[in-house]
């Protein structure tokens, strides 16, 4: 058990490093076609906001997606991520923390974002408990991932660092299948999935598989 926890902090120790790196640069440029695509992604399945609804950011950086947020009218959002660098650069939301994602102090709310963030973590299950159990009866979560038959295909979970150097986060590939299934045995019913297509490769852009590189989702906690 001890060797599993130190594996498990020595992970989150790397995943941390990658993220302090790629802070600085992080909203620099047009992003790249992995950003893009969960971009629109999240956009066909982010919903609008409830009365009095509140949201919560789990992996939110430096607040990329409090856009869309605020154009569905979320405007009690709350942003977590376990790195400090990256929050350094958030401002906007009604709060901030430092949090990984088994461990984010909040109460179930309308909302739960967590986008890229599940291939950080090994074993899904914990995973999945630790997200449904942030969703109210009635509410939504809005999943998005970097997509498995990609990363079969060759993609790698890469992000440049302001010192020009090219880092490789620690991830670990849950097949959607497993996904769904696990979200409708915790209560939640799987009302959307898109797999938005590729874009075509820019002349000499690096090689990558012309397939979905992300996957987004919406469930709804149908069982209190």
């Amino acid at each position: 058990m001890k060797l599993l926890q130190r594996f498990r902090r020595r992970r989150l120790d790397d995943i941390r490093k990658v993220y302090a790196a790629w802070a600085p640069a992080y909203d620099l440029g047009p992003g790249n076609p992995v950003q893009r695509a969960n971009d629109a992604a999240l956009a066909l399945c982010v919903p609008t906001a409830t009365e009095r609804g509140v949201a919560l950011d789990l992996g939110c950086g430096t607040g990329h997606h409090q856009v869309l947020l605020r154009a569905r009218g979320w405007d009690r959002a709350f942003g977590f991520d376990l790195s400090p660098e990256m929050l350094q650069r958030t401002n906007g939301y009604s709060g901030l923390a430092v949090a990984e994602l088994h461990h984010v102090p909040a109460r179930p709310v309308e909302l739960v974002l967590c986008s890229l963030v599940l291939g950080h973590v090994e074993k899904l299950d914990p995973a999945l408990d630790a997200l449904c159990r942030l969703v109210r009866y009635g509410g939504d979560l809005v999943l998005s991932e970097l997509h498995p038959r990609a990363l079969r295909q060759g993609l790698a979970a890469t992000c440049p660092g302001s010192d020009g150097r090219w880092w490789r986060l620690p991830h670990s590939t849950h097949d959607l299948n497993d996904v769904v299934r696990g979200l409708e045995h915790r209560g939640l019913a799987v009302e959307l999935v898109t797999e938005p297509a590729p874009e075509p490769l820019l002349p000499r852009e690096p090689r990558r598989p012309l397939l979905p590189l992300v996957y987004a989702l919406r469930a709804r906690r149908v069982v209190g």
